[in-house]
C-alpha cells in the first residue's frame, strides 16, 4: 500500500508539473505556429486537474499505510487536523476569489481575455497562493511529515510555472503587464492595490 501511494504520488505529480506549466503558455505555442493553442491549454489545464485529484487520493493512500520510517508530525492528530483545515479553508476562499475574478479563464485559456481585476489587483497569482496553501495543508491534516515535503515541492512546481505563465502574460499584455508586474505582488496579497485594471 505505502509502495503503491508513493508511486501514485510522484506520477501524478510529474503529469501535474508537466500539463499545468504546458498550459499557461497558449501565446507561446501560438507563435510556433500551433493554430490550436488556446484549445490545447484548456485540455492540458484539464488534464492538470486530474492529476491534482490523483494526487490526493494518494495522499490519502499514504496515510491509511502504515509507515514506520517516516514519524507523523504530531502525536496526536487533532492539531495536525485543526492546522490543516485553516490552510485549505484560507486556501479555499482565496481560489473562490481568483476564480470569480478569472471567471472562464480559469479553465479555458482565451484569446480575447483581458487583464482580470477583483483580487488580481492585490496579488497576481491568488490561484497559485491558494492551491499551495491548500495542498500544504492537507499534507498537514494527514499528518505526515513525507506529505508535508511532497507539497513544499510540488510548490516550487507552481512558482515555475508562474514564470513561465508570466513570460506568456508579457507576450499577450506587453508593458501593461510588466508594470502591472512592478506593482503587485506575486503571492501575498497587499492591502491596498496599486495597479488599476478595471
Amino acid at each position: 500500500m505505502l509502495l503503491s501511494a508513493l508511486i501514485l504520488i510522484l506520477l501524478s505529480s510529474f503529469g501535474l508539473g508537466w500539463f499545468y506549466t504546458m498550459s499557461v503558455q497558449p501565446l507561446r505555442y501560438l507563435q510556433k505556429g500551433n493554430k490550436r493553442a488556446y484549445e490545447t491549454c484548456a485540455s492540458y489545464r484539464s488534464l492538470s486537474g486530474v492529476f491534482e485529484l490523483l494526487i490526493l487520493v494518494g495522499y490519502a493512500l499514504y496515510f491509511s499505510a502504515d509507515d514506520p520510517l517516516i514519524n507523523t508530525i504530531f502525536t496526536s492528530l487533532w492539531p495536525a487536523l485543526v492546522i490543516g483545515v485553516i490552510l485549505v479553508i484560507g486556501g479555499g476562499i482565496m481560489m473562490v476569489l481568483g476564480m470569480q475574478s478569472a471567471g472562464k479563464e480559469t479553465m479555458t485559456p482565451n484569446e480575447t481575455t483581458t487583464m482580470f481585476g477583483g483580487i488580481y489587483k492585490r496579488i497576481r497569482h491568488p490561484q497559485t497562493t491558494a492551491t499551495m496553501l491548500m495542498w500544504i495543508g492537507f499534507s498537514i491534516g494527514f499528518n505526515r511529515w513525507a506529505l508535508v515535503i511532497h507539497a513544499i515541492v510540488l510548490s516550487l512546481v507552481y512558482i515555475y510555472a508562474t514564470f513561465k505563465e508570466e513570460q506568456d502574460l508579457i507576450r499577450k499584455f506587453g508593458d501593461d503587464y510588466a508594470l502591472y508586474k512592478r506593482k503587485t505582488n506575486r503571492f501575498i496579497p497587499s492591502i491596498k492595490h496599486q495597479y488599476p485594471m478595471d
